[in-house]
């Protein structure tokens, strides 16, 4: 993330942007401490997805524990793709 004041930001406002494209984010930096972050929308949707799947419990514990995921192990690849046919 790039940090930039508040008046860099007026002054090179499309020089900016192409850093914020470049960085993924930028922290916008005010004089009265209310600071701003500006991202690219592919980063905001990765963001709220991240949210979205570490919100509900069943995901979270699969990314935490990925040992514990109730996973079929095979013996032979026809048993594999017998369980994957029965499955469909």
């Amino acid at each position: 993330m790039i940090n930039i004041c508040a008046t860099n930001l007026r002054r090179d406002f499309f020089k900016t942007i192409k850093q914020v494209t470049d960085f993924d984010a930028a922290l916008i930096v005010n004089r009265n401490g209310e600071n701003l972050v500006v991202m690219t929308e592919n980063e905001y949707n990765s963001l709220l997805e991240t949210l979205r799947i570490l919100s509900d419990p069943v995901e979270r514990e699969k990314i935490l524990h990925p040992d514990r995921i109730d996973c079929p192990v095979f013996d032979t690849i026809s048993d594999m793709v017998s369980h994957v046919e029965n499955h469909r």
